[in-house]
């Protein structure tokens, strides 16, 4: 299951939904900006970097000062939306700087082993405890971390 946006997302909350000097701010699932990328990062030529080497908005869209664009009027449809054209997916961008093989991870819904036992770890994504599956339990007794919705 591929999760690179979800981390991307997380980490743009994480930092601050404020990022540029001016204070725009940025859409949700947005990368940060302002900061230089880590030694695990290999960021291709093609990808413009900051004048001390950081991440800035000229990094993933070629659109000319999108920097200084409001972001309600930049155009998401143009080719140069995002550096390198049309993506079918967002992660095909992600990966032209990121490992693809380092932002995968298991799936937490496939529970069973190739031997059909509980992967008794994936329970516990969604339960405090692993539930007796050989045990009709109530959703009380199902003991769930978050709320059902």
């Amino acid at each position: 299951m591929r999760y690179l946006s979800y981390i991307l997302a997380l980490a743009a909350l994480a930092v601050s939904p404020l990022m540029a000097e001016d204070k725009i701010e940025l859409p949700p699932f947005h990368h940060i900006v302002g900061v230089k990328p880590s030694d695990a990062i290999k960021v291709p030529n093609k990808f413009k970097l900051g004048d001390k080497g950081e991440l800035i908005c000229a990094t993933c869209h070629g659109l000319k000062d999108i920097d200084k664009t409001p972001i309600d009027e930049v155009d998401k449809e143009a080719a140069d939306f995002l550096v390198g054209g049309h993506y079918r997916n967002l992660t095909g961008l992600c990966y032209q700087c990121h490992d693809e093989q380092k932002t995968q991870r298991e799936n937490i819904h496939i529970l069973l082993d190739e031997h059909g036992e509980i992967k008794k770890k994936q329970c516990t994504y969604c339960h405090e405890e692993v539930p007796d599956r050989d045990k009709k339990l109530s959703i009380a007794e199902l003991k769930l971390r978050l709320p059902m919705e």
